[in-house]
């Protein structure tokens, strides 16, 4: 039957793997050899597995990433073609917008009617802002949308060659905007403006073709790249599909075999296993009846532990009733203690209130002694002595003592409050107690020499919330608590005794101060006697000069030593004898005599003299007084040299202040007509956005003050924009006038005139700038004038033309700044030299897409700053300009305004400044 049962277990073993798996496992879990053996080679088995998992969740995944690209790419390229096609079209729109723009213009030079030219010019205006926004979205993309084209290297090339036709196409389509804008519509311009767009359409027109086409072969291009993408990726997944069969399912079934011989292995040992485990039982069955026997025995002591422990609670009862007993005893005991307590405060509280009756005979310090004879002994100690508070002195004052000298009854020691131990007791009206000091710390008030205390207890006597008194005692050994509570107890009963002796020493004290009143009326006669001499003393130590006068006579008959002091005199008895009035500088004694101050008892000024005759200004006031029963006359002097000083620098203050306001206010009126003025000059300057439509273009213009003597002017005449950059002579209201003559005779001769050349432009303006100022005159001594740099444009053609006086023109091509020097002349200026003549130069050259063009005043480049405080200089302006050459002007307008002002610091601004920019 086991034999059966043996084989069964072995067919289900070979059948189910798992379940000799799960045996093996057991195996190795109660530390069998051989499942340790089993247990290592299912782990060798288990890594092959991962990594042939690993392969094909790789092959997988490289396959899905085939098809994913291929997909990603298809709709990539997908989107490209569309974008190519949308290009495509868009370049043909703006090629058939390029001819509506020749068209309309076409119309607009031939219309006759005012409504149809309207109606063309607003044709022209709203295509040709599309053209503009078309070119530069096919160029950069639209950055407002966020659009960003990535055009190949190719269409970039051609998009840059396109825009040397698209800007002059631009500029005079430009042209023909304003000019169809302007109130006086010039049919030559118009007419040369269509003209030149007609010349340029046609290369314009071919470039937007071969754009398009350019973007049709690179779609075609894009499409061939696709096919080829794809044609790779298919390949690639093909190889990788082979490899899988090769590297993961034939390894695979490899393993499965070599993995299904382990499992039959595995269910032999098993079957070995679980014979060994039988015998491992039957032994576990014994080992199990023995801990049942040892069980029965711990069972019995367990039992006889709780015997003992039931004992020992019985005993702890008993225990507890006993404590009990004892608390009930020790609390009638501290009853008892209590009671006898009571019965010791009592017994005392009443000894001491007979001890205090009042006797007959006693005063104060009797009975203070009385009370101490008996007080002392009682709570054991050395020393003491009582204090009694006396209101009207605020001090304590000793009334009473025990175990002391006798100097203590010769000499009663007097306290103030907050002086030693007692008399902080007093002012804090709280008890202090002082154990175990040194005798070098502490000394008694008085007592013996031989014996020192080692405790003070020192006690405050209040009676009706009213201090009046203070107990002082001291001991060898340490106060008892209950002594210490009597005499806590007591001390109200002494301050009121104390209290009531002191009110009975309060009316003997009166009694005898109405004696002595007596004697000091006697005293005052005396007081009275000395009166004389003391008013002598404070004349000599006042600050102001005392004259005694005869009341008659006017005579000086004493005087103190301060006026001697004053008047130059080495005593004050050499003034005596003398009039008053000798005292008093010789042209102001009459006035001072007249005026009588000493019946008016008024205040005077006046100058005194003194002994070396100098003079000086003094206040003199008198009145009248009784002296040794005679009425005198005196006269005080004050020296009010410094106050007349200090006056006079107060008036000269004042003065000044008013002055300031004076010039503060002329100051405020003479900005208020300068700001008028800059008001003019505003309005005279011409608007800087006159070149828009027509060219790039900035103005930097910062002026130093609130007028300027830089300005810049603007004037178109035919064919010919002209634009100048001027510096007169100085700044602010001069320069500003200056300015005015510049401005008008510009306008004369350009204008009026009809000069375009500038080197004519200057010969006029210098002769009219010497006339206006008649520098012509022989004896004329202006030298006033102006340096400028002028430019003449024909747009249509590209042509500049330069001329300067004193001042140049900068030229930036490719990155290279070429300067064109003006010539050594001002305008005006008083130019008198025999040798010289004033020849202006003029230089001619044609533009380049991309020049800029920089014409300037000296400002700038004088202009003083930076860590060491020079000037800028012209060779760091211009190295600047070729710095900031790939930015727009508008751009390059801050730039410079930024670089001038962190140049500029803290410094103040030296001249005006004006830097005008041009971009073709």
């Amino acid at each position: 039957m086991d034999h059966h049962k043996a084989s069964s277990n072995q067919d289900n073993s070979n059948h189910n793997p798992l379940n000799t798996n799960g045996v093996a496992l057991n195996g190795s879990a109660n530390g069998s050899s051989n499942g340790e053996h089993q247990t290592s080679s299912t782990n060798n088995e288990a890594k092959p597995t991962r990594q042939f998992t690993q392969r094909y969740r790789i092959a997988l995944t490289i396959t899905a990433l085939m098809f994913l690209t291929s997909y990603l790419l298809i709709s990539y390229e997908l989107k490209d073609q569309a974008k190519f096609t949308n290009l495509i079209n868009e370049v043909g729109k703006q090629r058939m917008l390029s001819e509506q723009i020749a068209k309309s213009a076409v119309l607009i030079e031939h219309c006759t009617k005012t409504k149809e030219c309207k109606e063309h010019v607003a044709d022209f205006t709203r295509m040709l802002k599309s053209w503009k926004r078309r070119q530069a979205e096919l160029h950069y993309g639209d950055s407002t949308k966020g659009i960003i084209l990535q055009n190949s290297d190719t269409i970039r090339a051609m998009y840059a060659q396109t825009d040397k036709y698209f800007q002059p196409l631009r500029h005079a389509c430009d042209r023909l905007d304003a000019l169809m804008l302007k109130k006086r519509i010039s049919k030559l311009l118009i007419r040369r403006a269509v003209q030149f767009i007609l010349e340029n359409e046609s290369d314009y027109l071919w470039h937007m073709d071969a754009i398009a086409n350019q973007y049709d072969e690179e779609a075609k291009a894009s499409l061939h790249r696709l096919n080829n993408i794809q044609v790779g990726l298919l390949v690639i997944a093909f190889l990788t599909l082979i490899l899988q069969e090769f590297q993961i399912f034939q390894p695979v079934v490899r393993r499965m075999r070599v993995y299904l011989d382990s499992i039959r292995d595995a269910s032999k040992q098993s079957n070995q296993q679980n014979k060994e485990l039988k015998v491992a039982y039957d032994s576990l069955k014994e080992e199990e009846e023995k801990a049942r026997q040892n069980a029965e025995v711990l069972t019995e002591i367990n039992n006889n532990l709780l015997r003992t422990q039931m004992e020992l609670t019985s005993a702890h009862d008993q225990l507890k009733l006993k404590n009990k007993e004892l608390e009930e005893a020790s609390e009638i005991i501290s009853l008892n203690e209590k009671l006898e307590t009571a019965r010791f405060f009592d017994n005392s509280v009443s000894h001491f209130s007979a001890v205090m009756n009042w006797k007959n005979n006693q005063d104060l310090y009797s009975w203070s002694d009385n009370l101490l004879t008996h007080l002392v002994p009682f709570v054991n100690g050395l020393q003491a002595v009582i204090y009694s508070y006396d209101e009207d002195k605020n001090k304590l004052m000793a009334t009473g003592g025990h175990a002391v000298s006798k100097e203590f009854y010769a000499v009663r020691k007097a306290l103030d409050l907050g002086e030693t131990m007692v008399g902080q007791v007093a002012k804090s009206r709280e008890a202090i107690y002082v154990q175990n000091i040194e005798s070098s710390h502490y000394e008694t008030l008085a007592g013996t020499s031989e014996i020192y205390p080692k405790n003070i207890f020192i006690l405050p006597l209040i009676y009706n919330e009213a201090l009046c008194g203070v107990l002082e005692l001291t001991s060898i050994e340490s106060f008892e608590e209950r002594h210490l509570e009597v005499l806590r107890r007591l001390s109200e009963t002494i301050g009121a005794n104390l209290n009531a002796l002191r009110s009975q020493k309060r009316i003997n004290q009166l009694f005898m101060e109405s004696q002595n009143a007596q004697r000091d009326l006697e005293d005052s006669l005396v007081k009275i006697q000395e009166t004389e001499e003391r008013f002598r003393k404070l004349a000599e130590v006042t600050q102001e000069g005392l004259l005694f006068l005869d009341e008659e006579t006017q005579v000086i008959k004493d005087a103190n030593s301060v006026l001697a002091k004053m008047l130059g005199y080495e005593h004050a008895s050499e003034l005596l004898d003398k009039h008053y009035l000798l005292l008093i500088a010789p042209e102001y004694r009459r006035e001072v005599e007249r005026v009588s101050i000493i019946n008016k008892h008024t205040v005077y000024e006046t100058m005194a003299l003194r002994e070396n005759g100098d003079t000086f200004p003094i206040e003199l006031q008198g009145r009248k007084v009784n002296y040794n029963d005679v009425t005198m006359v005196v006269l005080s002097v004050h020296d009010i040299t410094e106050r007349k000083k200090t006056e006079k620098e107060l008036e000269e203050a004042n003065r000044i202040a008013s002055l300031v306001k004076e010039l503060e206010k002329k100051n405020k009126d003479i900005t208020a007509s300068i700001e008028y003025a800059q008001r003019i000059q505003e309005a005279i300057l011409p608007q800087q956005d006159m070149l828009k439509g027509f060219l790039q273009h900035f103005v930097l213009y910062i002026p130093k003050d609130i007028v300027s003597g830089d300005f810049y002017w603007m004037a178109e005449k035919h064919e010919h924009t002209f634009i100048a950059a001027v510096d007169c002579t100085g700044h602010g209201v001069p320069g500003a006038f200056m300015s005015l003559i510049g401005y008008s005779q510009l306008n004369k001769i350009i204008i009026e005139q009809g000069t375009t050349r500038p080197d004519e432009i200057l010969t006029k303006l210098d002769a009219g700038v010497s006339e206006a100022l008649r520098q012509q005159e022989g004896k004329s001594k202006s030298r006033d004038g102006m340096d400028l740099g002028l430019v003449a444009l024909n747009i249509y053609e590209k042509k500049l033309s330069f001329a300067g006086a004193y001042r140049p023109m900068y030229l930036v091509r490719g990155g290279e700044l070429t300067e064109f020097k003006g010539n050594s002349f001002s305008m005006g200026g008083n130019f008198k030299s025999k040798k010289k003549k004033k020849e202006f130069t003029q230089t001619d050259m044609i533009l380049q897409n991309g020049d800029t063009i920089y014409i300037t005043s000296d400002g700038f480049a004088d202009q003083f700053g930076g860590p060491e405080n020079r000037k800028y200089m012209t060779k760091n302006f211009k190295r600047y300009l070729t710095t900031i050459q790939q930015y727009d002007l508008e751009r390059q307008r801050e730039l410079l305004n930024q670089e001038f002002h962190q140049w500029m610091g803290d410094h103040r601004q030296m001249d005006d400044i004006l830097v005008i920019g041009l971009r073709f």
